[in-house]
């Protein structure tokens, strides 16, 4: 208790002289945590809605190809959600009224799969899929295509006598389906998957599967290999990986340049303690003096540190959760005070901000801003293990 109250009057008593260099350690560790609060959870925020896309209509959890099992089998492995066939082709289509054409994919799919609340959250398709095509709503704008509109497709399909044939075919237009995915919206259509199987002569469909859990998809992947060796199985991560790694290094960068920022901030604690000990070398004497140990002497400005930290740390976390939650209304004060001085407004109110914040990454970011502190502050400190009683009293004596 007596090392603990001496700590905090070194640090923040008002006739100490460090006073005001342990708020300003203490605010910019604030500032630090609060920005990588902040910033990293806007970051994940982005990634999640970027690997959503992909894993919801693109590439799914997991893609299976060659493989002799049907739904109904990798259905009834744990950690499942959802398996269903489709089937993918390439094919160059025209709006034959305009004559605007470019390259497509149509995907056969089943209905029950347009149901299912993974695909229905980025892809509403409205009415059934009876053979007719639904193109995306960005595909549709682009080739000027309405629900009257027919439209002539092109793709190779399996032939008798030769492997590919090259067949075209004027198809009819559904009412165009809306996606989250610019990509996906702007490039696909969907149909009916026994009708596309039929006229395109491939019978055996890809499967995607949805799992419940982020945490089962090695398990799930590996279960699927033990029922069927021959089948090729690849995760999301593996098809995207170029995207997944980019993002996970974006990130890591940011968190490393913030970090730097407080590795400075931390370093500036050594020397406080430091200038601390030098002007307390007389009251650590006569603590000395009165039977105090050399460790607990150091405690005294470890202590000092750990709370400069501890409140650094505290108010970051505090402060970096009110910016995020109010964040919007925060952007949109920015951009009404821009649109009041310059009559313009910003981009950054346009965009629909959230922030997804990890708990398991607000206590990592303690943890390692907590041992950096403590660790430059015991370096500090540990001068005052060379504090010589006797030498500092006789040179009292002698003044």
């Amino acid at each position: 208790m007596v090392t603990f109250r001496t700590a905090r009057a070194y640090a923040f008593s008002k006739t100490h002289r460090q006073r005001r260099f342990s708020i300003l350690i203490i605010l910019g560790i604030a500032i630090g945590m609060a920005a990588l609060i902040i910033i990293i959870g806007i970051m994940n925020s982005l990634q999640n809605s970027q690997i959503s896309k992909l894993r919801d209509v693109e590439t799914f959890d997991i893609r299976i190809t060659g493989s002799s099992l049907d739904t109904s089998d990798l259905g009834a492995i744990p950690g499942v959600d959802l398996a269903f066939s489709y089937l993918d082709v390439q094919a160059l289509a025209m709006n034959t009224a305009t004559g605007k054409s470019t390259y497509i994919r149509i995907r056969g799919i089943e209905d029950d799969l347009l149901q299912s609340s993974r695909f229905s959250s980025s892809v509403y398709a409205p009415g059934h899929l009876d053979g007719s095509l639904l193109p995306g709503s960005k595909l549709a704008s682009s080739l000027g295509l309405t629900s009257s509109s027919n439209l002539k497709v092109t793709f190779l399909k399996k032939g008798t006598t030769v492997r590919l044939v090259p067949y075209t075919a004027l198809k009819k237009l559904g009412m165009a389906f809306i996606s989250d995915s610019s990509d996906f919206s702007g490039s696909t259509c969907l149909t009916g998957l026994s009708e596309l199987e039929e006229e395109s002569g491939f019978g055996q469909a890809e499967i995607g599967i949805y799992v419940e859990k982020d945490k089962d998809l090695d398990r799930v992947m590996d279960a699927i290999s033990a029922l069927d060796p021959n089948a090729v199985v690849s995760s999301w991560k593996t098809e995207n990986s170029a995207l997944y790694s980019a993002l996970l290094l974006e990130k890591y960068m940011v968190i490393g340049f913030l970090g730097f920022i407080i590795l400075i901030v931390s370093y500036y604690l050594k020397r406080s303690t430091v200038r601390m000990i030098d002007s307390k070398k007389k009251e650590s004497a006569a603590l000395r003096a009165l039977g105090m140990t050399r460790l607990n002497t150091v405690m005294i400005f470890l202590v000092q540190a750990l709370q400069i930290s501890l409140i650094g740390i505290g108010s970051g976390i505090v402060l970096g959760l009110l910016v995020s939650k109010c964040l919007t209304p925060i952007l949109r004060f920015i951009d009404s005070m821009a649109r009041l001085f310059t009559g313009r407004g910003t981009i950054l109110a346009s965009y629909p901000f959230s922030v997804t914040i990890s708990a398991g990454e607000i206590g990592a970011f303690s943890a390692a801003i907590l041992i950096c502190t403590l660790a430059f502050s015991f370096a500090g400190a540990a001068k005052a293990f060379k504090i010589d009683i006797m030498e500092i009293l006789k040179d009292d004596s002698r003044n």
